[in-house]
Parts: C-alpha cells; structure tokens; sequence
C-alpha cells in the first residue's frame, strides 16, 4: 500500500506577501506634492464636501492600476515595450508614468506562466493594490480633514485665517500647531521631502522603463539617472530661482493640468489592450469591467476639455487682465490645439485593432493569426506556451 505524503499549502498571505511592491510603489503617485496642495487648498476652502471626490478618485485608480497590472502579467511586457511592438496596434503612444510604470513592476515578479497562474497573479496584485490605494485614500482624507477642521475653527487667529485663504505647501505647516506645537514644521518638513523623493524615484523608474520600451535605448545606471533627473531638476530649479515659492507653487498647480491631459492619451491605449481577446486571451477584461473603465475614462476627458474651454474662454473674454491682441493670439493657438486633442483622442479610440497579438512574432499577419489560441496556443511538441517561456514554467497540453 502507497504511503500517504502530506502536502503542505503555501498560506495566502505568504503568497500575497510575494508580490507585494509594485501597488505601493505607484500609489506613491496619488500622495504627491500636487496631490497634497490640492488636498490642503480642497479642506481649506470647501470643509469635508470634497471627500467624495477622493474616494471617487481613488476608485477609479484601483480600477484604472489594476487594468494596468493585468496587462503587464497576461503579456509580459510592459506598456511601452506593448506600444512599440507592432503587435500592438502600432505608434508610439506616450503613457503617463503611473499607468506605464505598474505594467513594467508587475513583471519582476516570477510568475507561473499557465492559466491558473496568470489568474491567481492578477488575483493577488488586485489585492495588494487594494491595499496600498486604501493606505493613499486615509492619508489623502487626512490632510483635506486638518485642513478642514482647523480653516473652519470659529476660534481662528486672523494670521491663520490669512494663510488659510491662500494655503501652499510652502505656508501649511500652521495646521499642525496645535498637536505638535513647536515640532510642527521640522515634521511637515520630513514629510514634505518624503513625497518629493517618493515622487522622483518613481519617475526616474519610470523613464528608465520608457527608455527601454518605447526607444529601446538601455543606458548605463548613472547616466540614466544624471539624464533624467537633470531634465527633471534643471528647469524646476530654475523657476524656483527666478519665481520663490509662488513660482514653485504655479510650477506644481500646471504640472498637474499638464498630466490630467496627458492621460487619455494613456487611459485609451490601456483600455483598448485589456479588453482585446487578440491581445490577452481568455484573461481579457470582463464587459462590465470594460464598460465601466470607457464611461469613467469618457468622464474624465469631458471634465479636462470643460475645464479647458472654461479656462480659454475665461481670458478672453476678461477685457481687465488681457488686451484684444492677446486674446486673439490665445484664441488663434488654442481652439486648433483643442481639435487637434479630440481628434487625436477619436484617433486612438477608434482605430481598427491590428490582428497580430503580442505574442506572435513580428510580421505575422491576419492569416496567420485567427484567435486568442494565438497568444496561448499550442507547439508543435504538444506543450503549450505562454509568455514565449521555456522551461518548467509550461503547461502540458490537455
């Protein structure tokens, strides 16, 4: 009679331990110096009536980052290596870095390259993004909730009430006074300079990914982060000097406008290749999952254009702040790059999908190419293999 072995599962936590990192390191993104001046100046003039918006905000990012991770674990590779491989619909679409960034981490991580192991991959790192987008949620509430509480105080000094009207990064560490008293600044300080650098290292992973993706140039280590980060600090720096704190504050405020319109132009692409069966098989984004990403994503972009309309027609018709030559010159730059936004938007959402999958080599057509089996499909050995792995990493064929 056979003995009996016992097998001993691995705990879930053990394995969701495993792939803990890429979640946190991108909802480092969502706590930002940007995000925090816009939370301080949202407590200050508003109370607790915008705290909605962040949890709105936030869910909208859980769904948007877990897209992201799927498609850097269903095809192994990342957003920018996807984009320019011409399996993937071709053109170089310049992603934001958050979204970007998440489908390169994911793929540092050893994963079983079958079925079950894909599924339970992007089981874990919904679970794990989860966790660290609630973490950004408390904090980003934390600091709308200081500032609402102490900028509404009935028993506010005028001083406070004066940097309360006009708050700034430069000007918030005030709202600490109470409970940390005279440690108040050092605090804010640390906290300040750790969202900074938080903020830098993810961008300088960020091009360091984009680089080897999009222009498929690799760089030594140092130089990649002298380029990048000199590109990032120089004209930073350089406002800084010539306009003080305000400039620095103006700097971050536009940083901002210029990264909410830059992320349709990440938003689309990524929407499009989750919810390809060409592109991710049977592991392509449900129909309710895909629906619900359009309308919010559409949500998103009426918003920025609204806003930019808005913004536009706001100079131009403010006699008081700008001459008619001026007003002309802004109408005649801007309304053509506004057409020129929405048909690049059309463009992209629209575009007939290119029938060759990631996983297929390079120039292979629509004849050879007639399912999702494609990107999962079967060798010639009888093995299937996925990812383009070999190894122990492979499913016998059933």
């Amino acid at each position: 009679m056979a003995a009996l072995v016992l097998i001993h599962e691995t705990p879930q936590w053990k394995k969701l331990l495993s792939y803990v990192g890429p979640g946190f390191l991108v909802s480092v993104a969502y706590l930002d110096p940007g995000n925090l001046q816009t939370d301080l100046q949202a407590g200050a003039n508003h109370k607790y009536e915008l705290l909605w918006i962040v949890l709105a905000g936030l869910t909208f990012a859980l769904l948007i980052q877990s897209r992201s991770a799927n498609l850097g674990v269903v095809t192994d590779k990342e957003a920018g290596g996807g984009n320019r491989d011409p399996g993937t619909g071709g053109g170089r679409v310049f992603l934001q870095h958050n979204l970007f960034l998440h489908s390169a981490l994911v793929i540092s991580r050893k994963i079983p390259h079958s079925s079950e192991g894909i599924r339970s991959a992007r089981k874990y790192f919904l679970l794990e993004s989860s966790l660290a987008l609630f973490i950004a949620f408390l904090i980003n509430v934390a600091v709308i909730s200081v500032s609402g509480s102490v900028c509404w105080n009935q028993n506010l000094s005028s001083e406070s009430k004066a940097q309360c009207e006009n708050i700034t990064l430069n000007s918030a560490a005030f709202l600490l006074k109470n409970s940390l008293g005279k440690w108040s600044s050092k605090v804010y300080a640390i906290s300040l300079l750790a969202s900074g650098q938080s903020s830098t290292v993810t961008g300088t992973y960020a091009g360091q990914y984009i680089m080897q993706g999009f222009l498929d140039l690799k760089m030594k280590l140092w130089l990649r982060n002298l380029v990048t980060r000199f590109i990032a600090i120089a004209p930073s720096l350089v406002i800084c000097i010539i306009g003080g704190a305000s400039g620095a504050s103006r700097l971050i405020i536009i940083a901002s406008m210029i990264l909410s319109f830059e992320l349709p132009f990440a938003l689309v692409p990524l929407l499009r290749f989750t919810s390809s069966e060409a592109k991710m098989g049977p592991h392509k984004s449900s129909v309710m999952v895909t629906f619900t990403s359009w309308i919010l994503g559409f949500c998103s972009i009426g918003i920025n254009l609204y806003f930019l309309s808005a913004t536009v027609m706001g100079r131009i018709t403010d006699r008081g702040h700008s001459s008619k030559a001026s007003s002309i010159v802004t109408g005649v730059f801007v309304f053509p790059t506004m057409v020129l936004y929405v048909a690049l938007l059309a463009y992209l959402t629209l575009k007939k999908e290119t029938p060759v999958t990631i996983g297929s080599p390079p120039g292979l057509g629509i004849n050879n190419v007639t399912s999702s089996e494609s990107e999962f499909g079967r060798r010639s050995d009888g093995i299937q293999k996925v990812h383009g792995m070999e190894g122990d990493d492979i499913v016998s064929a059933a």
